[in-house]
């Protein structure tokens, strides 16, 4: 059975972006996932055979913090493929990131890049 796990506004000060001001100042990140994988039926009940969100908070978090990315789209789609590599029962991942502070010449209240990622887009790479 596929079930697909919902975590929303992961939020986390980090430093990614294509201008130096964004690397060097950072700012607030929100990430949302779904991730879908298979579960057996008779295995709903069982808690350790469901996703702990903890662990998957976790892995993004690594992710965020631990690299700089000059996109978002790179960020965003490092999310997803460590969580495809972590988690041998997922199938897909759609992960957003969202950010607030923008430097446009004009009034924009965020940004935000979803990107979702199966297992056989990894094989393209």
């Amino acid at each position: 059975m596929l079930c697909t796990l919902k975590l929303d506004g992961m939020r986390f000060h980090a430093f990614h972006g294509s201008l130096e001001v964004e690397r060097e100042l950072g700012q607030v990140l929100e990430v949302s996932l779904c991730i879908s994988y298979d579960v057996p039926l008779a295995d709903l009940g069982k808690p350790d055979s469901v996703y702990a969100y903890a662990e998957i908070y976790e892995t993004v978090q690594k992710v965020v913090m631990g690299t700089k990315f000059e996109t978002m789209e790179g960020l965003t789609f490092a999310i997803a493929k460590k969580l495809l590599d972590e988690y041998a029962e997922t199938e897909m991942v759609e992960t957003s990131v969202k950010r607030g502070q923008l430097y446009v010449p004009g009034v924009l209240s965020s940004s935000e890049v979803t990107l979702m990622v199966t297992r056989e887009d990894l094989l393209e790479e």
